[in-house]
């Protein structure tokens, strides 16, 4: 096909694949924040015996975000919701921010859903270059390189899809944390899940707005 092989025409593909992403991400806006986290846990418990409902703690992305978390050089990031307020708790080699906010001083709450959908794209694209190149070629060679590559973008969406939960102060303030499935923790949430822990959060919140 115009003089190109099928290693060219995947590599012209995954070009034309990245430039149209990048372009198409431009306008639009998101509420997923850019500082991502990796999830090291998410619990849900309606009906606490500690006071605590729902906690999401992560910790900065990378090998040198784990090890410094574990060795307790740099403290997770944690979101936490009791039955009175939402704290907010960021921590750095620099220092810690901790926000604390009542549960009757919010308007509302958030959570979002952000996949990287050009590496599924791309991981199939692939495999499916592979498949035509194995038929061409009438051997199953041209196709084990891109299966191989089909399944590490297939490992790379897995790991990148990111969700977001948020809450919004009545003065208009917006708290929140962005995580995503971390490899070595291998902490998994869903989307089902985030929608489970607001709606914890919203009926927590109606209950103490009633005792008022």
């Amino acid at each position: 096909m115009f003089g190109l092989g099928m290693s060219e025409i995947a590599i012209l593909l995954v070009i034309v694949l990245i430039i149209f992403s990048a372009f198409s991400r431009s306008g639009m806006g998101t509420r997923v924040s850019k500082a991502t986290l990796v999830l090291r846990e998410f619990t849900i418990h309606p009906t606490p015996s500690d006071g605590l409902i729902v906690k999401i703690a992560g910790r900065a992305a990378g090998f040198k975000g784990w090890l410094l978390t574990v060795t307790g050089i740099d403290a997770e990031t944690v979101l936490a919701v009791s039955e009175k307020n939402i704290s907010f708790t960021s921590s750095s080699l620099s220092g810690e921010i901790k926000r604390l906010i009542p549960l009757t001083n919010v308007s509302s709450t958030h959570c979002g859903y952000s996949k990287p959908i050009l590496f599924l794209i791309i991981g199939t694209v692939f495999i499916l270059l592979g498949i035509v190149g194995a038929i061409i070629s009438k051997s199953p060679m041209p196709m084990i390189p891109n299966i191989i590559l089909g399944i590490i973008f297939f490992v790379i969406y897995s790991f990148n899809k990111k969700i977001l939960v948020s809450v919004e102060t009545k003065g208009g303030a917006v708290i929140g944390i962005s995580f995503k499935r971390s490899l070595i923790e291998n902490v998994d949430v869903n989307i089902s899940e985030a929608k489970k822990a607001i709606s914890v959060i919203n009926d927590t919140i109606i209950g103490s707005t009633l005792k008022e």
